[in-house]
């Protein structure tokens, strides 16, 4: 039953990743001269993604998502943030902060590559969760940073309009409110199923909710303002 509805809120979420993605190009035109313009890049990144991890274990290549996901897509997701909250431009002691934050990431995620070819993760390791809550960690600096930036800042008068400042509402829900569930999701998964369970399906809603505030950022942008400094 878990399974089943797990599949379901799997192809929902892949919906809400297409609207965003879609949203973006259809507002291309207004992005397309601003580093903005490889948001919906990264969008598409993640939807070819998701049918490529689906692929997988359709073809009951378990392993090899897996693979897919520690090597290529949670590093993609993490870096790409970091660098977009870089490149703001209301808090520019971000750069800065951004720059230390992903070479920290790096360092632990090559830690947890390591991991993954010992016996210790053949045994007890299967989500890199070393790496991932250092990233959110990282990210959530950020964020945080930025938004009490913003809310000091003229900016705030206008905030509506900054495509970042709905992003950062996305991100900040859904990683904030996951922080716990992949945390310790090996842990849970071995030892509290039920609590496992309960809690993927919020991770579920807590994702629809982060793509549909992605979506929300295209369409209340403000055009040739500020936010769409040049790449």
């Amino acid at each position: 039953m878990n399974r089943e509805i797990i599949n379901i809120a799997g192809w929902i979420l892949k919906g809400f990743e297409l609207m965003a993605a879609i949203a973006g190009f259809c507002y291309w035109s207004q992005v397309k001269n601003s580093y903005w313009k490889w948001f919906p890049v990264y969008l598409s990144f993640i939807v070819v993604a998701e049918w490529a991890g689906w692929y997988m274990d359709y073809t009951q290549h378990a392993a090899l998502n897996q693979a897919f996901y520690h090597y290529i897509v949670l590093p993609v997701e993490f870096l790409f943030f970091f660098w977009l909250l870089s490149r703001q431009t209301i808090a520019p002691g971000l750069k800065r902060l951004s720059i230390t934050g992903t070479f920290v990431y790096l360092l632990v995620w090559l830690f947890d590559t390591y991991l993954r070819s010992t016996d210790f993760y053949r045994t007890s390791y299967s989500f890199p969760s070393i790496s991932y809550t250092t990233g959110n960690l990282v990210l959530l600096v950020l964020i945080l940073s930025f938004l009490i930036k913003l809310v000091r800042s003229d900016d705030i008068l206008h905030f509506k309009k900054n495509p970042l400042f709905w992003v950062c509402i996305g991100l900040l829900a859904f990683y904030l409110g996951t922080a716990p569930y992949y945390g310790l999701r090996n842990m849970m998964y071995k030892n509290h199923k039920t609590v496992f369970w309960a809690y993927t399906y919020l991770s579920f809603i807590l994702n629809y909710c982060m793509y549909s505030l992605f979506t929300i950022s295209f369409i209340c942008r403000k055009p040739n303002s500020l936010y769409s400094s040049p790449s």
